[in-house]
């Protein structure tokens, strides 16, 4: 689920940013780093939202953090809660947090699902703790679900898809075709059903990956999903995709899909000299 939780606050309206790119390697001297050394590159990044928000050097870090010092995940908690942190500084707080989450730091985000809790924060935290399978978190997920922040429910609902939850997965397709979900809330769920997409995503999924006001790199992993799905709307969704005015590589990943598709469903060709064999009669308890 790496960059989740950026896509789903974004998608909130609570902030700005693509995907991170790959995580950076190591530097020449991260090895035998002093923890606080790489706390204060993490920071300086932190600090450059404009300049830094899709840079790997930041999970990098943090995952270094994770293992020489946990408990200096602590002061990335502080940071993130912090009202003077610009709000795509704590974008990138909670991408840090996401990839090095800590069972340890669990119950001090369950605080801040609560009610009065900065919103992107709240939606934010929500979604970062469907990384954590503990039945605690599966029931706030739960009750975070029917809470009075839209950006709050979508995040939990994405949250226990994400966790296995058939219940959540049908919500979020009826809140996707309601007239009026709006488009980055419609975007998000798409996503999200298109990470593990199950059986009767089809319909949902067809209807996103026609829907020119997503994001095209979303819709690529729109029409992997209905790949995947393989039933009649998933292959009759890729074909208009095909024949539509997408860009060009969306269309190209449709036709490659499609060609998959149907070279699954050519019956192979039979060995030399099978097409003149004798078919016999199965034979069942003995009788022809």
């Amino acid at each position: 689920m790496a960059c989740a939780v950026v896509a789903i606050v974004a998608a909130c309206g609570c902030g700005s940013g693509g995907l991170p790119g790959p995580a950076a390697p190591e530097g020449p001297g991260d090895a035998g780093a002093n923890p606080q050394a790489l706390l204060d590159e993490w920071k300086g990044l932190i600090g450059d939202p404009e300049a830094n928000l899709n840079n790997p050097r930041l999970v990098a870090l943090a995952s270094m953090l994770a293992v020489q010092s946990p408990g200096l995940l602590n002061v990335m908690v502080d940071m993130l809660v912090d009202p003077a942190t610009k709000p795509q500084s704590k974008l990138m707080i909670l991408s840090s947090l996401e990839a090095v989450l800590d069972p340890a730091l669990v119950p001090r985000l369950l605080q801040l699902t609560e009610p009065g809790v900065d919103p992107v924060v709240r939606s934010g935290v929500t979604m970062l703790l469907a990384n954590a399978r503990t039945p605690e978190v599966a029931g706030r997920l739960t009750e975070l679900s029917q809470d009075e922040d839209s950006r709050v429910r979508l995040a939990a609902l994405n949250g226990m898809v994400l966790q296995g939850n058939a219940e959540a997965r049908d919500s979020l397709r009826a809140w996707f075709l309601e007239a009026d979900t709006p488009q980055p809330f419609r975007e998000r769920i798409a996503l999200t059903l298109s990470m593990q997409p199950a059986h009767g995503d089809s319909p949902v999924l067809a209807k996103a990956l026609g829907d020119t006001a997503i994001d095209p790199g979303t819709r690529m992993i729109i029409a992997g999903a209905l790949s995947t799905l393989a039933d009649p709307e998933a292959v009759q969704a890729l074909k208009d995709c095909t024949q539509s005015d997408a860009p060009e590589d969306l269309k190209a990943l449709a036709r490659d899909a499609l060609a998959v598709l149907e070279s699954q469903q050519t019956p192979q060709a039979d060995p030399s000299g099978a097409a003149n064999a004798i078919q016999l009669p199965v034979t069942v308890n003995g009788n022809g």
